[in-house]
């Protein structure tokens, strides 16, 4: 079975045999004249009933096209569908009794309506912006479309030369008023009165809108889908639907709010965290109201009075938010600080801010290394603190390892010589040293991130995978609850890599999404944001996606350097796998190259997660040389089958691959990354004609790895994910209602009703009880 695609365009309605064309392309067959006979038998000779005919945009085909195309398919007995955008009726352009299929697009999800945006804008948005966009239009096309190009012919979206971002909180227009009233003027008065109620309340109990309004009614509004559920069915909220109506009738409102610069949102912003297909924009507008009204009193306060502490304050909020770049200068430049630091650690982490400023903020490492001098040169005592922290930072610009720091057997004494330590150690992958940090970590007062953030990823490279993405998630949610972007987008970049590990590409994906909506971190962490960009770029690319793709890496480009310490910090990488994932000895050597740079700059972690993960989409023998060295560095334990499968392969050792497949543990972490190894192997063992080891893989991979899914505590994996919290109202959950849990723990129903969601998606549960009888399992 073969599917052919076509489209229509504003062009190929006037050209004759336009769309026939694409087909024929398709099909090697080359319509050779325009007459319809002649066209329909060339047509009819290179399908079969078997086959499938998918049309986009079919009310743009040209004429001829389409009735070769009619033809065909009652000749041949073709199938044909058509996509169409969900809500663009085109019946009156179909030819009669045909196609016989419409499939409707649903509702953008957040990285396509990214690419719908770039098209409409001409270039890439900024993710708060989108994550803006999606939030009040919850995905519909027309009025995705509607509101970016409002918003830009209002002046509410500016273009900076790289990304469109937005002007304030606000996309709000009035250009949109007669969109919206025209919609809101098909419905029966009734149903306009109980949109509108919705729209200017907030969202109300059914109970409530029944007293109000009829049942009828509200049943005709949520089939015509302007009103939609939010929250959990025990507490059912309806809200006006898309969320721009309420922006529609709640304008004075929220312009009074932000006005005064204090007051909570409208409630229909604060409740936005269920609403469904949302949560994204949701945690985006939690973190970027807060973060508003931060820097904005933060700020203040420094003008006030400009002492380092206050800017040590305003820093904390500021860096990273691409709307404060000006006063974050000005912070720099106008606070009064000696180059003699003194013992102060204040003194000295405003320092180390100003060079992580200018290396990553201003992107001037020249700069950056003469401040480093000079401080140096007046402050020698404190040389090793400085050095510290900024071997940090070279680990994170991709400068690579600095020799000295993990030489120095001296134990770190404060937060910026530890910090060096950890993210050294942590890039060469000697897990000893990090964990040897990580304990006194414990007795400094300012090291949470460091521990929050290191201790997850060496729990992973361990190869305890799931207690990692549980910890990171835990950590995280510490992070959420105290808006500390920085440390969420790190913890979300740990808990995706745990996740693709594990094999749960749905859940990495959804990390990565949680982490680069709510914008981006301090500026030395940059190269985390930028990481989760690159990763959902190589998604995008094996999916077809190449518009996505691009655009995901121009993001990411601005943020990486060529090669970094992890996967998904560099670029070189996804560079290889772009340019020659379809000729595999080129692949095998490119993704070598990078390797062998990566160990050059002692990014020991990074080579060994590249040559595996490009060893899972291309088998090729220079790149298992290329794992095996690196790995021989330092032989981390997530990656030691990998890396004894690898050299049992390459070895062509038929009867060593069998008696490895015979240790596996069907429960191992590493199970789905063994398979995926195992299984690209197979394939370049039985094209290459090397039937007997082509053998050995194939009983591998319907053995040992094929059981791994259907092991007894595979289940017990997913319930290791849950947070501490989650799994303390987990258990109450089989016993207590949501109310009950509440009171005994001192927490909202809302909270309540939230974690018990969240962990049956994280178990892939259907009800409370199951979840409850799970987590009381030993």
């Amino acid at each position: 079975m073969n599917v052919v695609q076509a489209s229509g365009d504003r062009v190929s309605a006037q050209q004759p045999g336009y769309a026939l064309e694409q087909v024929g392309a398709n099909l090697s067959f080359t319509p050779r004249t325009r007459e319809l006979s002649s066209l329909v038998d060339a047509f009819a000779s290179a399908v079969s009933p078997r086959d499938i005919l998918a049309i986009d945009d079919l009310h743009l085909c040209d004429p001829l096209s389409l009735q070769v195309i009619s033809a065909v398919r009652k000749r041949v007995g073709l199938r044909v569908i058509h996509t169409e955008v969900a809500g663009r009726s085109r019946e009156i352009d179909f030819p009669p009794v045909w196609p016989e299929m419409l499939v409707a697009m649903p509702d953008l999800d957040l990285p396509t309506s990214a690419v719908l945006l770039q098209s409409v804008l001409g270039a890439p948005i900024d993710p708060r912006a989108h994550a803006q966009i999606y939030g009040k239009v919850g995905g519909i096309v027309g009025l995705t479309v509607a509101l970016a190009q409002s918003a830009k012919f209002a002046g509410l979206l500016e273009f900076d030369g790289t990304l469109w971002r937005a002007r304030g909180r606000r996309l709000w227009n009035s250009h949109l008023s007669a969109l919206l009233d025209g919609l809101l003027a098909e419905l029966a008065p009734d149903e306009r009165d109980l949109v509108r109620w919705l729209a200017e309340d907030g969202p109300a109990p059914v109970a409530r809108i029944v007293e109000r309004f009829s049942e009828a009614t509200l049943r005709r509004v949520f089939e015509q889908q302007f009103a939609a559920p939010l929250g959990e069915p025990s507490g059912l909220l309806i809200q006006a639907w898309p969320p721009l109506l309420s922006s529609r009738y709640q304008t004075s409102l929220t312009s009074a709010a932000a006005d005064a610069g204090d007051g909570e949102p409208p409630m229909s912003f604060a409740l936005l965290g269920s609403w469904p297909g949302n949560e994204l924009a949701a945690l985006a507008k939690t973190f970027a109201e807060h973060e508003d009204r931060a820097a904005r009193e933060a700020f203040q306060a420094w003008a006030t009075t400009p002492t380092i502490p206050n800017a040590l304050s305003y820093l904390a909020v500021g860096l990273g938010l691409s709307t404060e770049t000006e006063r974050v200068r000005l912070v720099f430049n106008q606070t009064s600080a000696s180059p003699r630091l003194g013992d102060s650690v204040d003194h000295i982490g405003f320092a180390v801010r100003r060079i992580q400023w200018l290396r990553f903020g201003e992107q001037d490492p020249d700069a950056s290394s003469a401040f480093l001098s000079q401080l140096i040169a007046l402050n020698p005592r404190l040389e090793s603190a400085l050095r510290g922290a900024d071997a940090a930072l070279q680990v994170l610009d991709g400068s690579g390892v600095s020799d000295a720091v993990l030489r120095d057997a001296e134990e770190p004494s404060n937060e910026f010589v530890l910090a060096g330590r950890l993210a050294s150690s942590l890039a060469v992958g000697d897990l000893e040293a990090v964990r040897s940090g990580l304990d006194i970590a414990q007795g400094l007062s300012d090291s949470g991130f460091l521990v929050g953030y290191i201790e997850p990823a060496r729990l992973m490279l361990a190869g305890q995978a799931r207690e990692s993405v549980r910890l990171a998630l835990e950590y995280r949610e510490k992070a959420h609850a105290r808006y500390d972007r920085s440390e969420y987008c790190a913890l979300s970049y740990v808990a995706a890599m745990g996740e693709q590990y594990l094999g749960d590409s749905v859940r990495m994906h959804q990390h990565l999404a949680e982490g680069t909506v709510v914008g981006e971190p301090s500026s030395a962490l940059s190269s985390f944001y930028g990481a989760m960009f690159n990763l959902e770029a190589g998604a995008a690319h094996f999916n077809g996606q190449t518009q996505l793709r691009d655009s995901l890496r121009q993001e990411a480009a601005t943020r990486l350097p060529p090669i970094g310490p992890f996967l998904g910090m560099g670029m070189e990488f996804l560079d290889s796998v772009i340019r020659f994932a379809d000729h595999p000895v080129e692949f095998g050597r490119a993704v070598a190259e990078v390797v062998d740079r990566s160990l050059a700059l002692r990014y020991v972690v990074g080579a060994i997660q590249t040559a595996v993960t490009g060893l899972t989409i291309q088998w090729n023998p220079a790149l298992v040389a290329a794992f095996l060295r690196a790995y021989r560095t330092a032989p981390l334990p997530a990656y030691e089958n990998a890396a004894s499968a690898a050299a049992l392969i390459a070895a062509n050792d038929i009867d060593g691959v069998r008696a490895w497949g015979k240790t596996l543990s069907p429960t191992g972490e590493d199970m789905d990354l063994l398979a995926r190894l195992v299984g690209s192997a197979f394939r370049s063992t039985r094209q290459a004609g090397e039937q007997d080891l082509a053998e050995a893989l194939q009983d591998l991979l319907f053995g040992a790895l094929a059981a791994a899914a259907d092991a007894p505590d595979h289940q017990q994996g997913l319930a290791a994910r849950l947070s501490a919290r989650e799994r303390e109202i987990g258990l109450l959950a089989g016993k207590l209602s949501n109310p009950e849990i509440a009171e005994r723990l001192g927490i909202s129903r809302r909270t309540v009703e939230n974690h018990i969601a969240n962990s049956l998606k994280k178990t892939k549960l259907t009800n409370r009880r199951d979840l409850s009888t799970l987590l009381t399992q030993p």
